[in-house]
């Protein structure tokens, strides 16, 4: 062993001179290995601490604990300093399905787990910063000198009954109000609205207050939450007031008044990408949107912990920074005294004594290499930490992009098939019998004429006569609305002889002048017209000369065993209306046209026009004041509507006073249709509201400017720009003091339009 020893003490590099121009060499090279270290250190920790939209993070959301695992008082809800909370509260299996939802596959109804985007993990983060601000304000109003106290009632975020009493929604929003980036208004004292009818307010102190948080958000910087209510919150809405009630009452008389004029149930559905959305509550939604949307805006925190930037740097400057001057000094010092001048030739250790003094620079040789090791492995794990960390930031910053997104696309998920629903008007015809139902004394004697004497047999018919005519009830509702509106007198709800002949015509029903006379036509009309029931002189003054729905329907069935013969009376009907009816009749069909003009365009140019076209619209709502028309001062009656036409001179070749009131009775929309405002007006049919008479322009404006070549919107465009309000400025006695507004003249325009 000490032959071994002392080989090892001979080695040439152990020697005076090597070994100086060892500790040399390698001391420079450490030197600049420290200086661009610490450069490269210095530049990861400004990077890690510095401040923009780019450098949030996610971490400074779990030093404070969860409440998952219960209330936690609070002298324990910051995490101890390094040490971070876990992050467990979401399924990965349920996160991917959201990832891969597609709307529109499911067949029956829509099912995404963003449905429930407070078990997801970005609704799970929010949620836990909303609780973190929530006790944060606990401790900022807890009484000074008193310790720190949790507000009587107040528990942190757990389930959704936890926020319905508004105040963790206060709490949050005082603590948003400290923030240093973005100045808040100071939040307002809640006030109780009044109610006469009940104490509501009162007995639901909850209402108020959460009905303050809604109308505090459009106020803050900036602005949020616009699509939030009151009940969104509380869960709870107002009862309805008794004047609401009555409203509500004559709103659904009106609309059963016109569903039984109309024969048409109207039902309004939601579909999204071709599905039908069924209606479901988007409270937790709604407040998950609000949550992520306040993230969003104010969530700005860097430091993990109070003072966690200046501990740090001071770990920094001290193991490091101040570790490897004390290595330089000890090495430069180490290479001053390494000349080896007074150290002797280490020979044969049998003529070296172990008591020579010059040993004693081999042992401060050996302390100096152990301090610069235990120097060196201090500073290696400040460098190491601070390496750690700036990796940890960069990758914890990523995170944090990638929250912001998946915030954002669980929201639109959670709320796409409601919110960005579109909605249908689908209609439902009433089937009371007037369109499907042909009287067997009405048909006796074609019974007769055909041979059908068994009364059960003519029964059968016209059961079967009634499912042929069910299939078709619209057609046959639009086919006689057109005809009976078609002539130029007489009532639009009836038709005459002439209109009947009109249809006669135009389904081209004599192609057999045999089997279709033109007395036929007229005897068909006559029988049609005649009540069969009644006797002698009864039944002859029951012809009034105006075919009834009822008895245009028995004309069709007249017509059909006449025009064809073979087969059973039903067949017969069905055959005529495939082949003759259905092919060849004119209809109304208002559907078509009010597509044409809900259209984006349309609507601009409607929104365009909307000031002045309103001030016309009220000047002529308020022309009628005979009878009960004065109480409709703010609508539009037929009378009205036909006066208008015609002082604006349109009434002549291309508009008839008929086909105004026609028109008038086409543009009638449903109340679903209608404007909230609009809704809460009390008109029926024989009133016109202003979206009406709006479409009653578009209409119009079609009629009068007929120009194949220009598009429905640049056709109702130049009506209303050149026609309509031209000529209500020339009407300065009407429109005088108004508030009408010119035109402005399009740019680069020249010369008259």
């Amino acid at each position: 062993k000490l032959d071994e020893a002392m080989g090892t003490l001979l080695q040439p590099a152990r020697q005076s001179p090597a070994l100086e121009r060892n500790i040399k060499g390698l001391g420079k090279a450490l030197f600049i290995f420290k200086k661009l270290l610490a450069e490269q250190l210095r530049e990861a920790i400004d990077d890690t601490f510095r401040v923009g939209e780019d450098t949030l993070r996610l971490a400074p959301l779990y030093t404070w604990r969860s409440v998952k695992g219960g209330n936690h008082t609070l002298d324990n809800v910051r995490t101890d300093e390094n040490e971070i909370d876990d992050e467990s509260d979401f399924d990965e299996s349920k996160e991917q399905a959201i990832r891969d939802f597609v709307p529109g596959q499911i067949p029956s109804k829509e099912f995404t787990y963003a449905f429930y985007p407070f078990e997801t993990r970005p609704g799970n983060r929010t949620r836990r910063w909303a609780n973190n601000l929530i006790r944060q304000d606990w401790i900022d109003t807890s009484p000074e000198g008193g310790g720190l106290k949790v507000p009587e009632g107040a528990k942190p975020w757990k389930s959704h009954d936890d926020m319905k009493d508004g105040k963790n929604w206060l709490s949050i929003m005082r603590s948003i109000g400290r923030l240093p980036h973005a100045e808040q208004p100071e939040f307002p004292e809640i006030t109780i609205p009044e109610r006469t009818c009940d104490n509501y307010y009162g007995e639901n102190p909850e209402v108020p207050t959460c009905q303050a948080i809604v109308d505090y958000l459009p106020t803050m910087n900036p602005v949020c939450g616009r699509y939030i209510e009151q009940k969104h919150i509380s869960g709870k809405e107002p009862p309805p007031t008794p004047e609401e009630i009555a409203a509500r009452e004559e709103r659904m008389r009106r609309l059963a008044l016109r569903e039984k004029e109309s024969g048409i149930v109207v039902h309004i559905i939601s579909r999204y990408m071709g599905m039908r959305v069924h209606v479901m509550d988007t409270s937790e939604q709604k407040q998950a949107a609000l949550m992520s949307e306040l993230f969003t805006y104010h969530y700005k925190t860097q430091d993990l912990w109070d003072g966690f930037k200046e501990k740090f740097l001071t770990a920094f400057e001290e193991k490091f920074i101040g570790g490897w001057t004390k290595i330089t000094d000890m090495l430069q010092e180490v290479i001053a005294n390494a000349d080896g001048s007074s150290i002797m030739k280490i020979g044969d250790r049998i003529t070296v004594p172990m008591w020579i003094p010059e040993y004693v620079s081999h042992d401060a040789l050996k302390k100096c290499a152990k301090d610069v090791k235990n120097i060196n492995n201090d500073a290696k794990r400040t460098a190491g930490l601070v390496i750690n960390e700036y990796m940890e930031c960069i990758e914890d910053r990523q995170r944090f992009r990638c929250h912001i997104h998946d915030s954002v696309y669980y929201t639109w998920e959670s709320l796409c098939t409601t919110i960005l629903s579109r909605r249908l008007r689908t209609e439902e015809d009433i089937d009371d019998g007037t369109f499907t139902t042909v009287e067997k004394v009405q048909f006796a004697n074609e019974f007769k004429r055909l041979g059908i004497l068994s009364e059960e047999v003519r029964d059968e018919q016209c059961a079967e006569m009634k499912k042929v005519l069910k299939t078709r009830i619209r057609d046959l509702k639009r086919i006689f609305q057109f005809y009976a509106a078609a002539g130029d007198g007489g009532p639009a709800d009836s038709m005459d002889h002439g209109e009947f002949w009109k249809f006669v015509k135009d389904c081209k029903l004599q192609k057999d002048r045999k089997a279709m006379p033109s007395v036929r036509v007229d005897l068909i009309f006559q029988c049609c017209n005649i009540d069969y029931s009644l006797d002698g002189k009864d039944r002859l003054a029951s012809d009034d000369g105006e075919l009834e729905p009822g008895e245009f329907v028995e004309g069709l069935a007249r017509l059909a065993v006449y025009r064809f013969t073979k087969g059973t009376p039903a067949e017969r009907l069905k055959k005529l209306l495939e082949e003759e009816i259905l092919p060849n009749a004119c209809s109304v069909d208002t559907d078509v046209f009010r597509e044409r003009i809900a259209g984006d365009r349309v609507k601009d140019v409607f929104a365009k026009h909307k000031h002045n076209m309103k001030i016309i619209y009220k000047v002529f709502a308020a022309d009628d004041d005979d009878g009960d028309a004065a109480m409709f001062n703010d609508t539009m009656n037929n009378k009205e509507l036909v006066s208008f036409c015609r002082d604006f001179k349109m009434i002549g070749p291309l508009l008839s006073e008929r086909a105004v009131k026609v028109l008038f009775a086409y543009v009638q929309q449903e109340e679903e249709a209608l404007d909230e405002d609009e809704r809460n007006e009390d008109v029926g049919d024989s009133e016109m509201v202003f979206a009406e008479f709006q479409e009653s322009q578009a209409a119009i404006g079609c009629q009068m400017r007929p120009d194949p070549y220009n598009v429905v919107e640049i056709r109702i465009d130049h009506f209303i720009s050149q026609e309509i309000i031209p000529a209500a400025h020339e009407m300065t006695t009407r429109f005088r003091g108004k508030g009408l507004r010119k035109l402005e003249k399009p740019a680069g325009a020249t010369g008259e339009s």
